[in-house]
């Protein structure tokens, strides 16, 4: 009975084909060795290679496993490929869990080997209970409807052939058909959740209700329907709302007039990295111009009509350059370089003057000319005017956003601004009727 389901658990959700080639995961566990076991019954063609990972985290017992499944494979003609990884020092580096970094390593490794190896599909041993323990991690993490999903069985290249039974359905078989395997003492220490909810939480609903792990598998499938109809709800209200140029994302703020505006925004949010206390403070905020906050790998800040999402870097904006006498290119930024030219007097055209170039009277100039980000107390003569005025006060004039505001760069001789960079050059450094040289500067 179990091997027809597995079969035909295969065929419904065509898992894979006749031809195409499957590598698969195995710890050594009742489940993955179940899985062993059934592709060499039934799909010994398909079989590629084993790959089993050693996470250095339970000492000889790892090894062990790594041993019994070498000589498992050798047995049976298979090939097989063992990682060690240092999972301790890569969950330190990376701040995340010994569990996160398992998995991390592991799936990271079996796409490497996936391509190496030429083949179609990796198939891990994952069951209804761990869908169901996945559930209540998600719950506790505040993943959203997103993390109450069902576990699909074919994602990519992973393929999930034991999504339909429960671990108690594997074990059983394993018995009846005498299906070695090993017991992983770390399943049984619950300062991980999991396993705290696979030993304590899980066994509780099973005392309510004798089947609660398959019911709970139902209820997520139907949430998976649920889930795809909202999906395509948030896909129309991304393409009526936001709109992304390069690496600049900008959501409308008429957002707010839908009914749901709260929901979407969290979901179109979390894309970004942003958590649900971030999010609710940036719905707190969304009438405070200039309102600014930054996740992991993006920053978001309030404009008047919009939020501006960007890609967050650590560049150090108070680094100054230096623009040599002679020198005729300057890399600014990866988004820009200068270029300086002496411009013969007999040229020179009023045409020359735009935005982005800066005509200057070389004899007003002293070398080396500074160039920074521009800063709060910045002030200059605006060219065509008379009488200082301050940088920020003249880019509000501009009405740029909080982003474009921050990018902006001034070049200054000595401790006077020349030319805010890209926009006005300042009237002291203006080419005149009696000036001799002329030096262009260019972006």
């Amino acid at each position: 009975m179990f091997s027809k389901e597995f079969k035909g658990f295969i065929k419904i959700n065509n898992l894979f084909s006749a031809t195409d080639k499957v590598l698969l995961a195995v710890s050594g566990g009742a489940d993955s060795m179940t899985l062993l076991h059934l592709f060499l019954r039934y799909y010994q063609n398909n079989l590629t290679s084993v790959l089993h990972c050693n996470f250095s985290l339970r000492g000889s017992e790892s090894d062990s496993e790594e041993a019994f499944l070498a000589d498992f494979c050798k047995k049976n003609n298979i090939q097989f490929y063992v990682k060690h990884f240092s999972t301790q020092s890569f969950a330190s580096k990376n701040g995340v869990s010994t569990q996160m970094a398992a998995r991390d390593l592991r799936y990271t490794w079996f796409e490497e080997m996936r391509l190496k190896l030429n083949a179609n599909y990796i198939a891990v041993g994952t069951h209804k209970n761990d869908e169901a323990e996945t559930l209540f991690i998600n719950l506790i993490r505040g993943t959203g409807i997103k993390g109450l999903k069902s576990i699909l069985p074919k994602r990519n290249s992973i393929i999930r052939p034991l999504l339909f039974a429960l671990r108690s359905d594997i074990e059983r078989y394993a018995t009846e058909t005498k299906i070695e395997y090993k017991q992983d003492s770390s399943n049984n220490d619950n300062k991980y959740w999991r396993n705290k909810i696979r030993n304590e939480i899980i066994p509780k609903l099973e005392e309510i209700r004798e089947d609660a792990v398959s019911k709970i598998s139902d209820s997520m499938q139907r949430i998976n329907q649920v889930n795809n109809l909202y999906s395509d709800i948030l896909l129309d209200i991304k393409n009526k709302y936001i709109n992304a140029s390069g690496n600049i994302v900008r959501i409308d703020l008429d957002l707010f007039k839908e009914k749901h505006a709260h929901l979407y925004l969290h979901d179109i949010l979390s894309d970004y990295s942003f958590n649900s206390s971030q999010i609710k403070q940036i719905i707190g905020s969304v009438n405070t111009v200039g309102a600014h906050f930054k996740s992991s790998s993006y920053e978001l800040v309030v404009e008047r009509s919009f939020l501006e999402v960007s890609a967050f870097t650590n560049e150090c904006d108070e680094k100054s350059l230096f623009l040599n006498e002679g020198i005729t290119e300057l890399v600014i930024s990866p988004h820009f370089t200068l270029k300086q030219s002496v411009i013969n007097i007999s040229s020179f055209s009023k045409e020359l003057h735009s935005p982005n170039r800066a005509i200057l009277d070389k004899s007003k100039l002293h070398y080396p000319l500074k160039i920074r980000k521009w800063q709060a107390g910045d002030r200059f003569v605006p060219f065509g005017m008379k009488g200082y005025r301050k940088v920020s006060d003249f880019l509000n004039g501009l009405k740029l956003t909080t982003r474009e505001k921050k990018d902006v760069y001034v070049i200054l001789s000595e401790k006077e601004i020349v030319w805010v960079v890209g926009f006005r050059i300042s009237n002291s450094f203006k080419v005149v009727d009696n000036s001799n040289e002329i030096v262009k500067l260019s972006i």
